[in-house]
């Protein structure tokens, strides 16, 4: 049999059967790998979810339980109201200065503009 003839391995008829197998086994592996990507991002996806769900449950759970206890709850409420106190009159009198300061010096401002102008600075 002559080396180059068809069904002879190296012969174009071949190797043209090999490429065809070859390249239809390719896609077949592409389509495998592409379906098993698909399930690994659905299963992260999941995952994720879950995860996402299952600490939310969680931290509801621990809230939910540091709320009933008392032994807590209560300073941690009164801390809490304390601190909002402080701040409040903190802030309060804050704002009571401003506008004090605010009077005084506009106070003096027009009590130094008035001397001014009756003692004729300003002519």
């Amino acid at each position: 049999m002559d080396k180059h003839a068809p069904g002879w391995l190296g012969s174009e008829a071949t190797n043209d059967r090999e490429h065809q197998a070859l390249a239809n086994m390719t896609a077949a592996v592409e389509r495998r790998v592409e379906r098993m990507h698909e399930l690994i991002e659905q299963s992260f996806t999941d995952l994720r979810a879950g995860i996402r769900d299952d600490i939310s449950a969680g931290f509801e759970k621990a809230l939910r339980s540091v709320a009933k206890d008392s032994d807590f709850a209560k300073p941690f409420w009164q801390q809490g109201a304390d601190h909002m106190i402080e701040r409040v009159t903190a802030q309060g009198s804050q704002w009571i200065g401003k506008r004090i300061l605010t009077a005084l010096v506009g106070a003096v401002l027009v009590a130094t503009i008035t001397w001014m102008v009756a003692s004729g600075r300003f002519k």
